[in-house]
């Protein structure tokens, strides 16, 4: 009945189509329908075809195990147009196989490809998640070395401003007493000078003396000179408690007060308290003679600029009255009358007085625990 099957197509070459006197050049509908119509009418039993293949095999297997010749089925025509159309059905159902093994393979492959997927996105967030950890660690570890590193900074600044606390001690601040110390007196005294001068006013400088002080080192030694220079300085502190008022150690046993908008009388009246306070302390000192207790002497000068003065020339004249105290025994205050300019001669002068040179040279000189002038 069939002849030449090829991967589904069929080959009708010797198909005899004259059923009905059907035109040669007729269409397959044309002889396809007929034929149909005609098979329902003679429907007759006829042998079934060899069994289907497994589900996996392909159109061409299916087709493979069709009836190879005409011969091996008859019926006539009626069968021929049913066959036809049952090969059309399985040569369509092969297909759709075909098809959905196809759809089976790439939903197979899609799975795949979604799992690998799946697999390296888990992957991938393992990775985010070390990679997070790693990183907030790295930056806690960064936080705490700027803390410490911060910390070490802020010790460090503070070691610093103590280191230079006490180098400005050092540069202003006398180390045994605790006043201030030669360098920075003759800054002080330099600027009240200019003061004075340009606001017309008084400035006035003091300087104590402490009497016999080298005697009272070689009866009491050294440690008892050091409380006695500290003890003096803090009376010194507790009788010129003015702002403006400076107190300084410019020698061993020799201090001096800077005293601005200070008057003569006014400053001869506080040197004579201070006096007082050394006496009425009642430091005892045997050597001393019949008081055998300390004493000081104190040189006042006093001046109102209208020119430009030098620091030295004030405490030249200040020590000339001191010399004058001493000379008379001690436990005085001398000093000179108030003068408009440094160059005028102070009223009364020692027998033999220093020359300027040496005046500098002494109240220039460098404290060094309890020596000094006596």
């Amino acid at each position: 009945m069939f002849s030449d099957w090829s991967f589904g197509r069929l080959n009708l070459d010797r198909y005899d189509l004259s059923m009905q006197d059907a035109p040669i050049s007729a269409s397959s509908e044309d002889i396809v329908l007929p034929a149909m119509d005609q098979a329902q009418d003679e429907l007759a039993p006829v042998e079934p075809f060899a069994p289907l293949t497994a589900a996996e095999g392909d159109a061409t297997q299916i087709i493979s195990s069709l009836p190879q010749s005409a011969e091996s089925n008859t019926g006539g025509p009626g069968m021929d147009a049913l066959g036809l159309v049952i090969l059309v059905l399985l040569v369509g159902s092969a297909m759709l196989l075909f098809q959905v093994m196809r759809l089976r393979d790439q939903l197979r492959v899609s799975r795949q490809l979604k799992g690998a997927a799946e697999s390296e996105a888990g992957q991938l967030r393992v990775l985010i998640a070390q990679s997070e950890k790693a990183a907030e660690r790295r930056a806690r570890h960064r936080v705490t070395t700027l803390m410490q590193r911060s910390q070490q900074a802020e010790r460090e600044r503070d070691a610093l401003e103590q280191s230079n606390t006490k180098l400005r001690r050092l540069v202003q601040v006398d180390e045994l007493t605790g006043v201030a110390n030669v360098r920075e007196l003759g800054h002080a005294l330099d600027t009240e000078l200019r003061r004075a001068q340009r606001a017309t006013r008084p400035v006035s400088l003091i300087i104590c003396d402490l009497d016999d002080f080298k005697r009272f080192n070689r009866q009491y030694g050294h440690d008892r000179g050091d409380d006695l220079l500290k003890r003096t300085a803090h009376l010194a502190q507790s009788v010129f408690r003015r702002g403006g008022d400076l107190i300084g150690r410019i020698a061993g046993d020799r201090f001096a007060i800077v005293t601005p908008d200070t008057d003569y009388r006014s400053a001869l009246r506080q040197a004579d308290v201070m006096r007082q306070r050394i006496w009425e302390s009642a430091i005892p000192f045997e050597d001393a003679g019949e008081d055998s207790r300390v004493t000081v002497s104190l040189g006042v000068t006093s001046l109102l600029p209208d020119k430009p003065v030098k620091p030295y020339q004030v405490f030249e004249r200040a020590i000339l009255a001191l010399q004058l105290a001493k000379q008379r025994g001690g436990n005085l205050v001398r000093g000179d009358r108030p003068h408009r300019t440094a160059s005028v001669p102070a009223t009364e002068q020692p027998s033999q007085p220093a020359t300027g040179g040496a005046i500098i040279g002494r109240f220039k000189g460098r404290p060094t625990g309890a020596g000094g002038s006596g």
